[in-house]
């Protein structure tokens, strides 16, 4: 909507029409860049070269072999769903997470609909799925990073499934599945956050969490590798 004034204090709104391929152009896809998402060809500078647009990407019903990604503030990487987008780990990547902020001011960074797959049988270092470090940030808008996770399936690391520093605060993680993740499934330091529908299966640890006055609804440890429950 574009604001006008009359004068008087009279101030009304004025509908403005976008065409699809203006709303399309709110997002980019890493196929905009090259990605080919076989899961045999390297795609991590197509991925990174959507994120560095500053646009939401999208990610197709595809697997995406990376290396280590970096998001921008306000930034969300939206597939299709977990059964059908994947982001795969490259081998023997270093030490750390294979989705990360790009630096510790990040706010509102998001993941929804496909799964991270830390591919721990080609790892030489530990490499856990998704690390949200805001550790020295302080530049937020209202606050809070509020990062954002939903309807992920995060699997297959020798370190951590999702990592929340104690900067990271009220951010949300709902409908999160994570299975066979080492060292632990969650590893929470961040306060102020909500937990909804998270589920552990055959982790070292279920769920660690170490900061204040977070909320969790429907969380559940399971000690054998079974389907995810979420789609």
């Amino acid at each position: 909507d574009v604001e006008r004034s009359r004068g008087l204090g009279d101030v009304y709104k004025r509908q403005v029409r976008r065409s699809v391929q203006q709303k399309l152009m709110d997002t980019v896809s890493p196929e905009d860049f090259g990605a080919i998402g076989d899961g045999n060809h390297l795609d991590t500078q197509a991925i990174q070269s959507a994120l560095d647009t500053g646009l939401d990407v999208q990610l197709g019903p595809k697997t995406y072999l990376t290396g280590k990604l970096y998001l921008r503030a306000a930034q969300k990487i939206r597939g299709r769903s977990i059964w059908k987008t994947q982001l795969k780990a490259a081998p023997n990547l270093p030490k750390g997470y294979l989705v990360n902020l790009g630096n510790d001011d990040v706010y509102a960074a998001g993941l929804y609909d496909l799964t991270v797959n830390a591919n721990a049988a080609q790892q030489s270092n530990s490499l856990g799925c998704i690390g949200f470090d805001n550790k020295n940030g302080k530049n937020f808008p209202f606050y809070d990073p509020k990062h954002s996770v939903s309807r992920v399936y995060l699997v297959n690391s020798n370190y951590i499934g999702l990592m929340l520093s104690a900067n990271a605060r009220g951010s949300s993680v709902t409908e999160v599945y994570v299975q066979q993740c080492q060292v632990a499934g969650f590893d929470i330091a961040c306060t102020d956050s909500f937990f909804e529908d998270i589920v552990c299966g055959a982790c070292g640890v279920g769920f660690k969490a170490n900061g204040a006055n977070n909320r969790c609804l429907s969380l559940i440890h399971i000690s054998e590798p079974t389907r995810p429950l979420y789609i």
